[in-house]
C-alpha cells in the first residue's frame, strides 16, 4: 500500500474515532440533564388527560 493511502486511512480512522469519543461525552454529559426536562414535562401533560 502506499504511504500516501495509509496516511488518508489514517486520518478518516482517526477521525471517525474522535467523532465518536465525542458523542460519548456529550451523551455522557446532556443525558442527565435530558432525563430531568423530560420528567418536567411529562408533569403538566399528565395532569391535562
Amino acid at each position: 500500500m502506499k504511504k500516501q493511502n495509509v496516511r488518508t486511512i489514517s486520518l478518516i480512522v482517526c477521525t471517525f474515532t474522535y467523532l465518536l469519543i465525542g458523542a460519548a461525552v456529550f451523551d455522557a454529559l446532556e443525558s442527565e440533564t435530558e432525563k430531568k426536562r423530560w420528567k418536567a414535562l411529562s408533569v403538566p401533560l399528565k395532569g391535562n388527560i
